[in-house]
């Protein structure tokens, strides 16, 4: 079966995580990041800090934990759009092709009610949220060139600790 987040190759698999961890620190969620690596299988290339992938704390009050979820499912949904963007935008050069946004809303909708029993009117919302800025960002040359560059040093390395992904994506603060 043919998806949207199948890689073609291992240069498409370097830019669509590259994708995946340029979304996660634009939608501040860099401290949620521990490392990129090529060499996990597909779908662990992004290794998350024990923060990610909140479970629930009795402490918190009922609005505060859905919130947090909510909150890393607007992250997910960013890492999701942010691969397969960054690998049509950047690698392709391309535009996000109709039967892919549909293929990937019908995946959104899913995770949204399964992570935070969301409707699909919900989860279009934030996916469509995400889409329109998403594609503002990966169309600008300069995220455009900072992607390039992370997924080059991805490739080259094999895998990249948070810090010197941080330190790749830095320049994102002056765009």
């Amino acid at each position: 079966m043919n998806t949207p987040i199948r890689y073609t190759d291992e240069k498409d698999r370097a830019y669509g995580v590259a994708g995946m961890a340029l979304a996660l620190v634009i939608w501040d969620g860099r401290s949620y990041l521990a490392s990129l690596s090529l060499d996990n299988p597909v779908g662990d290339s992004v290794t998350f800090s024990p923060a990610f992938g909140f479970a629930g704390n009795p402490r918190l009050s009922a609005s505060l934990a859905w919130g947090e979820l909510l909150r890393q499912f607007e992250i997910s949904t960013a890492m999701l759009v942010g691969n397969v963007m960054c690998r049509a935008y950047v690698y392709r050069s391309t535009s996000l092709a109709a039967d892919t946004a549909d293929s990937l809303r019908l995946m959104i909708r899913s995770h949204g009610h399964d992570s935070c029993s969301l409707d699909e009117d919900e989860s279009d919302i934030v996916f469509n949220k995400t889409r329109r800025y998403l594609d503002r960002v990966f169309t600008h040359s300069g995220v455009a060139q900072i992607a390039r560059h992370l997924a080059d040093t991805l490739a080259a390395n094999r895998s990249l600790t948070a810090n010197e992904v941080l330190d790749i994506l830095a320049p994102l603060d002056n765009l």
